[in-house]
């Protein structure tokens, strides 16, 4: 049996000890954890890219490419062609 899999069972066989609200804290926990790397990799990512001799372009492509799709999503169709009424609540074209 490999170390990892001992050290799974054994935070699940502790994690099951714990009150729900523990178990929700260490939850959280874990996601903080999960978000601060995921923040290092696009840091380390945007510094690569920093150093790279690159276009505008270019640059914007690789920084777009780490937004989720989901997040393209919720941008409006019409972004481009009515930009005012989205920043200052200007009438629509």
């Amino acid at each position: 049996m490999t170390q990892a899999i001992r050290n799974e069972e054994l935070i699940m066989k502790k994690f099951r000890q714990l009150s729900p609200e523990k178990q929700q804290e260490l939850l959280n926990f874990v996601e903080f954890l999960e978000y601060k790397n995921k923040k290092l990799i696009m840091n380390k990512e945007n510094e690569n890219i920093n150093n790279e001799s690159l276009e505008i372009w270019e640059i914007a492509e690789k920084i777009s490419q780490q937004i989720p799709d989901e997040e393209w999503q919720k941008l409006p169709n019409d972004l481009s062609k009515n930009l005012d009424h989205y920043l200052s609540g200007s009438d629509k074209i």
